[in-house]
């Protein structure tokens, strides 16, 4: 498979990525998705002395997920690892590029998927889609509870909780995992105990709001 795939850059509409190439492939298939989405959709055919492609005209503010295959006369390689790519912008650019109602507070849900619209800005799910399994994953691992999630803002602070009883929540005794974006945070678990995690999303002082 042509990996490491990697996100080298990324602008307002585009993003530039870049793989280790296959000695014996006479091209590469490359594919990618909205990160909230299921279908992929490819983006170019490269010749085999290609090792990267810039990938232009997209959505502004969504995050796109890639893939890279590589081909010859024998068939097809191993699908290459899945490269994640958030497009900057500020959540009031976001609103306005998805066409959101002025009159809507950070909170609704309009797509009743249990996600408001600024938890769907910090982690890049469409305010259109109820999508919220996209970029969200809950399991249980190691005598604990995980919650993985995509941080794609660089202008929003990112809290996981933990709640015993659905009411009183808290970051208490949750480790909230690497600096991302993908982060899965964690919360021990012991015998008989009841464990509750959530994300609570806000805007950093100074960020562009509603």
């Amino acid at each position: 498979a042509p990996a490491p795939l990697v996100v080298t850059s990324v602008s307002d509409t585009s993003a530039s990525l870049a793989w280790t190439s296959v000695g014996t492939s006479t091209g590469y298939l490359v594919e990618r998705k909205a990160a909230y989405a299921a279908d992929w959709q490819v983006v170019a055919i490269t010749p085999e002395t290609s090792a990267g492609v810039d990938d232009s005209a997209l959505q502004p503010g969504t995050a796109w997920q890639y893939r890279v295959t590589a081909f010859n006369l024998a068939g097809t390689s191993p699908i290459s690892n899945v490269a994640t790519a958030a497009l900057p912008t500020t959540f009031a650019q976001w609103r306005l590029d998805w066409g959101i109602d002025p009159g809507a507070t950070s909170d609704s849900d309009a797509d009743l998927d249990g996600v408001g619209l600024l938890a769907e800005y910090a982690v890049a799910l469409s305010p259109h889609a109820a999508d919220s399994e996209a970029l969200f994953d809950v399991s249980a691992a190691d005598g604990g509870l995980q919650l993985t999630y995509f941080r794609a803002r660089a202008d929003v602070a990112y809290h996981v909780e933990t709640s015993d009883d659905l009411s009183g929540w808290s970051a208490v005794g949750v480790d909230q995992g690497g600096p991302g974006p993908w982060v899965t945070a964690s919360v021990p678990v012991f015998a008989e105990e009841r464990k509750f995690l959530r994300l609570r999303v806000t805007l950093l002082p100074g960020a562009s709001g509603e």
